[in-house]
């Protein structure tokens, strides 16, 4: 399954879904060239980073949903909301789903 289908079928399953969170670092431009995104090492990750997010982005915009870009250090502290989503998620709640269950509740507020 592409991406794109996997995002409509997802967004299928929730019928009152008018928006998409996404952690990732809104701040971060795409280089201007391809030479620029393979200068260094860390620049071909920020390239990889502005590429999936902006790719992202239009996926959704093509399902006529809007995306809200967060950066994980303005994500809200951890809870015992999130903590409670993680004992009822079970094995693995790793990091970037803790990010993503505060990102969703953040969307919620």
């Amino acid at each position: 399954m592409l991406a794109h289908e996997w995002l409509q079928a997802a967004v299928t399953s929730l019928p009152d879904a008018s928006q998409v969170s996404l952690v990732a670092n809104p701040g971060v431009q795409a280089p201007a060239t391809v030479a620029d995104g393979f200068r260094t090492h860390t620049a071909m990750h920020g390239a990889e980073g502005a590429l999936y997010r902006d790719c992202f982005v239009d996926a959704v915009a093509a399902l006529d949903l809007t995306t809200q870009v967060i950066a994980a250090d303005e994500l809200p502290a951890s809870d015992d909301l999130v903590r409670s989503l993680g004992l009822a998620a079970g094995r693995p709640w790793r990091r970037e789903h803790k990010d993503a269950a505060r990102a969703a509740l953040l969307s919620l507020a």
